[in-house]
């Protein structure tokens, strides 16, 4: 094998040598080794080879190893090993790999298999079978069992060991026997096993020893059974009770007990003799033999040895060691004392002395208190149980009890408390009168005695005070001089004295309680002494409205116990406010349908009086439904607004689509109103109505295309404004392009081509829909009838051509032959028939008749009606046929309308008589007699009937009656069968009629009855009727002997003919009759029985039985006693023989022998029978035996499993106190009512009571069995005692731990998915396996493989959960084995072998790691939309929508805004608002102020769990209409709105991956005005991805290119009509659009004469536009621009209608003057409102040139000069609003990008400078290594380009410093006015700082997550240090906090306290623009300037 390996090997190097290839093996296996307890399936080795080119593909050839796939040369287990085997400890594997087209490298190699600990100890067999028997009295060290072997196979496990264990038996078996060890190996062990102990066969019998073979790792145990054989040894043993009771006047003679010993060594029984060894008083004797024991005198009961009650004897006991003598030792005798009591007489009762008590106790004494002092003496002077009585209470029971309750003879006893919550002074008695009884319990008298006891209850202080209520509230004003009463506050106490009311005090505590006194007699709070009222640290309701103190009561003077309540007194405020709303007008959209607006409309108004209570009602604007209510309601404290039914759009006033309410909010004196504007959203909630449902008209049949037919209309209850109340029509059906409807009148008209035929339609039922455009649609129906008038323009025409019918030749003249009926389609069609030839005639031969002889006459037709009728004789001889051509003429048609027919007659002769039927038949005798044999065959051939007639042929024959079903016909050859089995007994004739019919005209027929007589053939057997049997002469008949005689009768028929022969038989049976000739016998004839004395009357006793060989009366017994029956004891029941006790059988112990007679009741009998009876009647059985093993609390055994049979579960013993037969137990169970020894599973030895095992246990499969254990005495009757032992099986470890398996018993493979970011320490699964074993055996150890996994399982619970964090990117799945183990190994090595898998401790677990965190998603991370500038509020701007991608329901989702920074003042604001459940956003202030920005939010939607979430982004861009494109698209609006993402997509890209924005979608419009549905115009804005900025049209072109929108089937960009955003009209310019670019090519001679024609049209355009505006251009204050419109005079902002802005609304005026005059201009430029930090609002300022070259810009009472220019157009950037109030600000030039533009805050009179910078770009600072991008109000953001030396920002001075790290943020204007900059890092929260030689706080914004950043709001410019004690808001203009932070160089390291908080905007009734910074926060910070960074710029807590 190796040389053919070495020959494949070469000639494979050889092959790739050729091809270029060489296979290089790394790892191919050989010389590899694997243990063979590797488990099936587990990976285990990498095969591995290198080529120098192509993909390695693997193969392996083994039966014991495989590859799961051919590239990845990972190797498997296929088949399990075994070392055991020795062809298997080296294995030959033949690998091969192979790369493209190469020759494989392939190998044979070895692998060696190592073994593995898995077989378990043997013990070897036995002959002994490990079971022997040893004598008790063995010596120890005597060897019991000799070489003891113990084996193991494998070779790796350690040292054989072996160890004793105990299976649970007392004594410890293995401290009686143990073994010594021989010789011990890994692989064998040899012992003997020896006695240790001495034996005893009375402690043990049995043994059950388990020895314990463990070799390192598997454990196997042996069952030893050794028995202890008895040898006589012991003393005799005494058994039953050694007690007697005896009455105190016994006499002589009497029998006081019977004792019984037995031989104490079992199996060798000896004879017993008795004897008395002490004999007290000499008052008793034994009998030496039975063990008797009777009185020898009479006792005396002047015997001091009776004085106790009691005396004591001695028995001995000697065994019989050979016939007469007995033994004297001690292994042969034994003595036992035997107790024998004097009963005592009854006559003292038990007494109390004395017998009254008196006792105290105090109230609510616990359970137990006895009463101190109390004694009481009970003595009873009997003896015996005659002095033992009980104590008990007669009254008052449940309060007290009497210690101790019984007694004997004399006792001392108390009581104590028994309840003591019942003891209570205040509620209960005083005193109590307790009666105590005293009384005997064992004796029938039952003497008592009696006691009282009176207790007094003394008083204790157990109440506290209480008070009436749980809390009590008081007001007072806060003005209330000192000493006013607020409230009296009192409490009651239920304890007496000092205890209670007599000492109360109050005292009043808690904070705020020195505000006030408190009465402490009598509880008055009062307010306390205070200089100021109502201010200072007096009361004051602005410093504190509310005080809660605890207001106390303490009894005994205040010292002792106390209780508190909560007191509250509210102080009383002045109302000196009025109410005022958030808003001055709320806006608010609500669906049709809908109650509530969505989002909520709550108004809130505030109130700055504390304590009042503001209400809301719609004063105005709520429309009435009637019966006092409104349409609207309001919350009259939440003030939230909802409607009181769904809101339909029709509910607006004048179907505006909204609705005014003013809203009142009022504090009861003030009241304030509000505008709340709700927008209804019409939804589609109404279809058409149709004011009737059917229409009719009639039209001629030739009305012409076009022409109007009818008008339908219907009405729609929705908003006819909206899409949803428009109504368009159209034809559902019917109209058979005949008819069209015009889509939006209604009006039918019939349809272009359309013609009309009333013959072919003489109606159209067409169904008109009218459709509403809303979605959904809804629509409803007409039912449209047009009729169609008739033109008669038809001819008419015969249905066919040729219409033939048949006459007979004797039908009458006038006879009516035919109809003919022509068809005219017209309506009132008038035809005419007539004959017009030519007309021919036939003879029956087919000749033409000669038309001499007249025949052209035979048939008149009636012109009116076309009726056809015999006009002459006819002869079918002469004329046979008849033809003529008959003309229609619509006599009532324009001119004559003819058509023709061809008309053929048939003269037919008449059928002149019916056919007649041969067989015999006549029609005066028209029977057909047949005979048939009954049993022949069906289809048997009867007859053929046969029928003629003379002038026609015979049509059919026709079975028309046959009864009996036996015949069939055929209709054409009339053959008769036979249809079924015929029977002559059944019917002996049958008849049957058939009809023959010919083939005239008429048909005729005949009919014939058919007579058959049935032939009988001999079928039948003889039937028995009756019979004689005599009995033969000389027999002799004996009922007795044969009862009944059977014989056979027989019967034939055709006694000469034995081929017919037909015979039966039958069975007779005689049943002999009896006569008395049997004399009834007794069986047997002796009968015993035995009873005992006091059994009662009627007891059964036995049963006699006789029996007679006679039946009936002479066989009824008579039974009755002949003689024996003594003073009639007994009867006998005469009839059944049972004997029973007639008369009481008390005191007659004795032997009855009765005799007994029997005879029957036959007629005149004598003779009888005799029995003789021996009935013995016994003393009573006084008792049943009486259990005392096992003790009357154990009930139970424990036997372990897999132990041998007949192992001694435990024994149980019952002693019976009677004597004789009477006390013998035997013992038994008891199974379904039966007394027995054995059950299915145990055995009960009857004499010993020892219970052994009749099978080996299972504890898994039973683990406890229930005896009921008998004990039942000889006597007679047989008493008897039961009771249930459980018998619990316990528990060996023989079982191991298994996981679930599947039908092959396999351990089941579970699989998993876990997310990548669960959370460490998550549980993944809990995998367990079940032992059925108890305790430790049972207990279950896991572990998991491979352990280098992310997870670890709990080795005690199974529990697998995650230890490290999961990547999905690093691995997708883990394949973990689970082992189970006990901590003891198991004993069981069987395996099933059903099992496919011998191993169900081990399972496999498959986890794939998941990226799907199960939260609701968005489909993209970013949406983008765009908002008109001119939005109103409230306006839907966008839809978020989220799914769960669990359900992909977009259901029960919340939407929240998360973030929304205000673009200007670069602060979180409410802008925007989200519906929470639709996920719509409004917005919620007007756009006007945000003019060229964007916002972006944060969206989070949630479901149910806050942490189940996703967020996502929405631009929102605000547009103008001068930015809206308009694209024409060559596609139907229905293909656009399919392709539109992609299309957006396309367009996004080309504006870098810029946001596109679809406002609209529509048919085009012609020129012409016409719809184009093949054609869509596509309006949209396009944002760039770059700029952030929306396009121009003009740049929307550019940016796309021709050859794009070519592409893309777009043929124009238009700019959209803005006529509707300006008042001016330009007459000579196209207001709807002008076309930017145009795909269309165009022929160039086609331009040439359209450029001709436009140079003429622009002539004249110049012309009409020079005239225009001469004559209008001084009359118009503005001009229309089409890119930046212009906001007019009459253009308001609505935000300026804020009373904040109000002294600052611009409005412009420009008026042009001469040289050297002042001149009025207008600036277009950006003016930036800082009262909200950078509003960037474009306006327009007045402007004046002055004389001195300068020019003043105007803003209401503000000036500001500017040398003049030659532009008019400036723009103004960073207004600040210290520069508004204080100074003048400098304007810069126009530019594409202006930064730092023009910013001065110098003082007011300052000259203004040139905001631009001279020596740098305005758009890039390149020197500094920065670029700067602008941001509102100046705030610039940074990204850092490179890092050089600090270079000086033109015109502020201040110094950029090189940043820590490369980027930065929030860089505000101030930062430019007060020093140097350091850039901080991005997401920074303490981001924006300014620093000179020291840090400074500047204005930060949050700028990303604060995550790592404990703390919440932000810090801004107006933070401040306060002080710990100085808690208080902090007011401070910016330009205070300014000058505040200049030149103020902080050394560093620099701790301090910073001020966070939310800027909050100037307040009505603040200080005038002041900012307040709320929710301060105090928190420390760090900063070390040597490292120009910040250290720890976070919170300290």
């Amino acid at each position: 094998m190796r040389l053919f390996g070495a020959i494949s090997l070469c000639a494979c190097f050889l092959a790739n040598v050729v091809t270029g290839q060489t296979i290089t093996w790394v790892d191919d296996m050989d010389g590899y080794t694997i243990s063979e307890s590797v488990s099936i399936g587990n990976h285990v080795y990498n095969l591995k080879a290198e080529t120098t080119s192509g993909q390695i593909q693997y193969s392996i050839v083994s039966e014991y190893f495989e590859l799961k796939d051919s590239t990845s040369g990972e190797v498997h287990l296929k088949r399990q090993l075994d070392f055991e085997d020795p062809n298997q400890r080296e294995l030959s594997v033949d690998v091969s790999a192979t790369a493209g087209s190469s020759n494989p490298n392939t190998r044979t190699v070895r692998v060696n298999v190592v073994d593995a600990n898995d077989v378990y100890p043997v013990f070897a067999d036995r002959p002994d079978n490990y079971e022997t028997s040893v004598s008790e009295n063995l010596s120890v060290g005597t060897t019991v069992f000799s070489s003891v072997t113990v084996s193991d196979a494998d070779g790796v496990n350690g040292v054989l060991t072996v160890d004793c264990v105990n299976p649970g038996q007392e004594p410890n078996p293995c401290e009686i026997f143990g073994f010594v060890d021989k010789y011990a190996s890994s692989n064998e062990w040899t012992g003997d096993v020896v006695l240790y102990k001495p034996l005893d066969y009375e402690t043990a019998t049995k043994y059950q020893l388990q020895l314990s073979a463990y070799d390192g790792m598997n454990t196997q145990r042996q069952n030893f059974a050794i028995k202890v054989l008895d040898e006589s040894d012991l003393p005799p043993v005494f058994q039953g009770v050694l007690t007697a009771t005896i009455p105190e006047d016994l006499g002589r003679g009497e029998e006081v007990l019977q004792v019984t010993a037995v031989d104490g060594d079992k199996g060798a029984d000896r004879e017993i003799r008795y004897s008395l060894t002490s004999n007290a008083g000499n008052y008793f004797t034994i009998d030496e033999i039975t063990g008797v024991i009777t009185t020898v005198r009479m006792l005396s009961t002047d015997d001091a040895i009776l004085s106790e009650g009691y005396m004591y004897i001695r028995v001995k006991a000697a065994e019989v060691i050979s016939p007469g003598v007995t033994g004297n030792d001690p292994t042969t005798t034994t003595e036992a004392q035997i107790t024998v009591t004097i009963s005592d007489k009854n006559d003292n009762a038990p007494i109390f002395t004395p017998q009254t008590y008196t006792a105290s106790l105090e109230e609510e004494s616990t359970k137990g208190t006895p009463l101190l002092g109390l004694s009481m003496t009970v003595t009873d002077k009997d003896q015996g149980s005659n002095a033992d009585f009980e104590l008990t209470l007669l009254n008052f029971n449940d309060i007290f009890e009497v210690q101790p309750t019984f007694g004997s003879k004399s006792v001392v006893a108390g009581l104590v408390v028994k309840n003591g919550d019942l003891l209570d002074y205040e509620g209960g008695q005083h005193e109590y009168k307790v009666r105590v009884l005293a009384r005997e319990t064992r004796t029938a008298e039952r003497l008592s005695g009696e006691a009282v006891v009176t207790i007094q209850i003394t008083d204790i202080n157990d109440n506290a005070p209480q008070f009436a209520e749980s809390a009590y509230d008081a007001t007072v004003s806060e003005s209330a001089l000192p000493g006013t009463s607020i409230i009296t506050i009192t409490a009651t106490d239920a304890d007496s004295g000092l205890n209670g009311p007599e000492g109360i005090r109050y005292r009043l505590t808690g904070n705020g309680a020195n505000k006030f006194r408190t009465n402490r007699y009598t509880g008055e709070v009062m307010v306390a002494e205070c200089a100021t009222p109502g201010s200072g640290n007096c009361l004051d309701y602005e410093q504190q409205n509310v005080y809660v103190v605890n207001f106390e009561a303490w009894d005994k003077f205040g010292e002792d116990k106390m209780s508190s309540i909560k007191l509250t007194i509210r102080l009383i405020d002045d109302n000196d406010n009025s109410p005022t709303f958030a808003l001055d007008e709320y806006v608010r959209y609500i669906d049709e349908g809908q109650t509530v607006p969505d989002p909520e409309l709550k108004v809130q108004a505030k109130d700055a009086d504390s304590g009042t209570v503001i209400t809301y009602r719609i004063v105005n604007g709520n429309p009435s439904l009637g019966n006092g209510q409104n349409l609207w309601q309001i919350g009259e404290k939440t003030g939230i607004i909802t409607a009181t039914r769904p809101i339909e759009y029709g509910d607006t006033i004048g179907d505006t689509g909204r609705f005014l309410l003013t809203v009142e909010a009022s504090d009861g004196s003030k009241q304030v109103s509000t505008l709340a504007t709700i927008y209804v959203n019409d939804i589609n909630n109404h279809a058409p109505v149709f004011p009737a449902d059917f229409y009719e008209q009639t039209i001629e049949e030739g009305t012409p295309p076009g022409t109007s037919v009818e008008k339908v209309t219907a009405t729609d209850a929705d908003s006819p404004s909206s899409p949803n109340g428009k109504v368009q029509y159209r034809i559902g059906s019917g109209s058979a392009e005949k008819f069209v409807i015009d889509q939006d009148s209604g009006v039918i008209s019939v349809a272009p081509g359309a013609t009309f035929d009333a013959d072919e339609q003489r109606n159209y039922t067409m169904i008109v829909i009218a459709d509403d455009q809303g979605a959904p649609q809804f629509s409803s129906s007409a039912t449209v009838l047009i009729n169609i008038r008739d033109i008669n323009n038809k001819l008419p025409y015969f249905p066919s051509a040729v219409t033939r019918t048949d006459v007979y030749e004797d039908e009458a003249l006038g006879a009516d032959v035919i109809q003919m009926s022509a068809i005219d389609p017209d309506a009132g069609s008038v035809l005419e028939y007539f004959f017009v030839g030519p007309i021919s005639a036939q003879d029956p031969s087919g000749n033409e008749v000669n038309a001499a002889n007249r025949y052209d006459d035979l048939f008149l037709l009636d012109p009116i009606n076309g009726v056809v009728r015999v006009n002459q004789n006819l002869d079918r001889d002469k004329v046979a046929t008849w033809t003529s051509v008959v003309r229609v003429v619509d006599t009532a048609g324009e001119a004559d309308q003819t058509a023709t027919g061809t008309l053929i007659i048939n003269i037919r002769e008449r059928n002149s008589g019916p056919p007649e039927f041969g067989n015999g038949w006549t029609p005066d005798d028209p029977y057909i007699r047949l005979r048939v044999n009954e049993e022949e065959d069906v289809g048997t051939l009867v007859t053929v009937l046969r029928a003629s007639d003379p002038t026609d042929a015979i049509q059919r024959f026709q079975l028309t009656k046959d009864p009996s079903g036996y015949l069939t016909v055929d209709a054409t050859t009339g053959a008769l069968r036979i249809a079924r089995p015929i029977d002559y007994e059944t019917d002996k004739q049958f008849e049957a009629e058939v009809i023959v019919v010919d083939s005239g005209q008429p048909s005729l027929t005949s009919t014939a009855t058919i007579v058959v007589d049935v032939n009988n053939l001999n079928d039948n057997s003889p039937v028995f009727s009756q019979g004689i049997v005599t009995v033969v002469d000389g027999a002799v008949l004996d009922r007795e002997t044969t009862p009944q005689i059977s014989i056979s009768a027989m019967a034939y028929d055709s006694p000469n003919n034995i081929t017919y022969r037909r015979s039966i038989s039958v069975p007779i049976i005689i049943n002999l009759e009896d006569t008395n000739d049997h004399v009834p016998t007794f069986n047997p004839d002796q009968y015993y029985a035995t009873l005992v004395e006091n059994q009662p009357i009627d007891t059964s006793v036995v049963r006699v039985t006789g029996r007679d060989s006679d039946e009936g009366p002479n066989a009824e017994l008579l039974y009755f006693i002949l003689s024996g029956n003594v003073n009639g004891k007994f009867r006998v029941n005469e009839t059944t023989g049972v004997i029973y006790t007639d008369n009481s059988l008390d005191g007659s112990a004795g032997v009855y022998n009765l005799t007994l007679g029997v005879k029957d009741r036959g007629a005149a009998t004598t003779e009888m029978d005799t029995a003789s009876v021996l009935i013995t009647v016994l003393e009573a059985n006084n008792g049943a035996p009486i259990w005392i093993k096992p003790s009357s609390n154990i009930n139970s055994m424990t036997v372990d499993e897999n132990m041998y049979l007949g192992v001694e579960v435990g024994q149980v013993q019952a002693v019976d106190n009677d004597t004789g037969s009477n006390g013998i137990v035997k013992y038994g169970f008891m199974v379904d009512g039966e007394f027995v020894q054995e059950t299915d599973d145990f055995k009960i030895s009857q004499t010993t009571g020892m219970i052994t095992a009749k099978r080996i246990f299972d504890r898994e499969t039973e683990d406890s069995y229930t005896l009921q254990v008998v004990a039942r005495d000889s006597g007679n009757p047989v008493m008897e005692s039961t009771r249930f032992i459980t018998v619990y099986v316990g528990d060996q470890g023989d079982n191991q731990p298994e996981f679930p398996t599947d039908s092959k018993c396999c351990p089941e493979r579970v699989s998993v998915s876990v997310d990548e970011n669960t959370d460490l320490g998550a549980i993944i699964g809990i995998f367990t396996a079940a032992d059925p074993d108890l305790g430790e055996n049972g207990r279950v150890i896991y572990s998991i493989t491979p352990s280098n996994t992310p997870f670890t399982i709990n080795n005690a619970t199974g529990e697998v959960t995650l230890t490290k964090q999961l990547n999905y990117g690093v691995d997708t799945r883990y394949r973990l084995v689970i082992t189970a183990q006990n901590p003891i190994p198991s004993t069981s090595n069987q395996i099933d072998s059903i099992c496919r898998c011998n191993n169900q401790s081990s399972m496999e677990l498959d986890i794939r790691i998941t990226r799907d965190k199960f939260v609701p998603t968005f489909a993209e991370n970013r949406f983008n939309t765009c908002v008109p500038i001119d939005a109103e509020v409230g306006k839907q701007v966008y839809t978020m929508r989220a799914s769960d991608p669990r359900t992909g329901s977009t259901n029960n989702i919340t939407y929240t805004i998360t973030s929304l920074l205000n673009p200007v003042t670069r602060q979180e604001d409410d802008l925007f608002v989200i519906g929470s459940k639709n996920g719509s956003v409004y917005t919620n202030t007007p756009m006007a102020p945000f003019k060229d920005t964007f916002f972006d939010l944060y969206i989070k939607a949630s479901v149910s769990i806050e942490d189940l979430f996703s967020q996502a982004h929405l631009l929102i861009w605000v547009t103008e209409a001068t930015q809206e494109v308009k694209l024409t698209i060559e596609k139907s609006l229905e293909q656009v709105e399919a392709e539109i993402e992609q299309l957006k997509a396309l367009i996004s890209e080309k504006a870098n991956w810029g946001a596109v924005c679809v406002s609209d979608m529509r048919y085009h419009i012609t020129d012409g005005g016409t719809v184009d549905t093949d054609r869509t115009d596509l309006y949209l804005y396009v944002i760039d991805g770059s700029t952030k900025e929306v396009l121009t049209p003009d740049a929307v072109r550019d940016l796309l290119g021709e050859e794009f929108l070519r592409t893309l089937g777009i043929e124009s960009i238009t700019v959209v009509d803005l006529s509707t955003l300006n008042n001016s009209s330009m007459p000579c310019v196209s207001q709807e659009a002008y076309t930017i670019w145009d795909g269309f090519n165009i022929d160039p001679v086609l331009w040439a004469i359209i450029a001709i024609i436009l140079l003429l049209l622009l002539g004249l355009l110049l012309l009409c536009c020079l005239w225009w505006c001469c004559a209008h251009c001084l009359e118009e204050e503005d001009e229309p621009l089409i890119y930046e419109p212009v906001i007019t005079a009459e253009t308001v902002n609505p935000l300026w209608k804020q009373k904040l802005y109000e002294d600052q609304e611009l409005r412009m005026a420009v008026t042009e003057q001469d040289d050297g005059e002042p001149k009025e201009f207008t600036i277009h430029g950006t003016y930036d409102n800082a009262a909200f930090d950078a509003s960037d609002e474009k306006v327009d300022v007045v402007g004046q040139t002055l004389t001195d070259g300068t020019a003043k810009l105007t803003i209401p009472g503000k000036e500001i000069t500017k040398e003049t220019r030659e532009e008019t157009e400036f723009h103004m950037t960073s207004f600040t609003e210290a520069s508004v109030p204080n100074g003048t600000f400098a304007l810069g030039q126009r530019s594409e990008r202006t930064l730092l533009n023009a910013v001065s805050m110098d003082a007011i009179d300052a000259p203004l400078v040139e905001s631009r910078p001279p020596t740098r770009n305005a758009m890039t600072m390149t020197e500094a290594g920065v670029q700067y991008e602008r941001t509102p109000m100046g705030a610039y953001e940074a990204t850092v380009i490179g890092y050089q030396e600090p270079v000086r920002m033109a015109r502020v001075g201040a110094t950029l410093t090189r940043p820590t790290t490369p980027h930065a943020a929030s860089l505000h204007a101030y930062s430019a006015y007060n020093g140097e900059i350091d850039l901080m890092p991005l997401n920074d929260p303490l981001a924006a700082y300014d620093y000179d030689d020291g840090p400074r706080l500047n204005q930060g914004v949050q700028t990303g997550p604060f995550d790592e950043y404990p703390f919440a709001g932000q810090l801004h410019t107006y933070s401040a240090s306060i002080p710990e004690d100085r808690r208080t808001e902090l007011s401070m203009s910016p330009s205070q906090l300014a000058n505040s932070w200049v030149d103020e160089p902080l050394d560093g390291p620099y701790q301090g306290e910073i001020h966070l908080g939310t800027l909050r905007p100037p307040s009505v009734g603040g200080p005038p623009g002041y900012h307040t910074m709320e929710d301060a926060r105090f928190v420390e910070y760090t900063y070390d300037d040597r490292n120009e960074d910040l250290l720890d710029a976070y919170p300290k807590y």
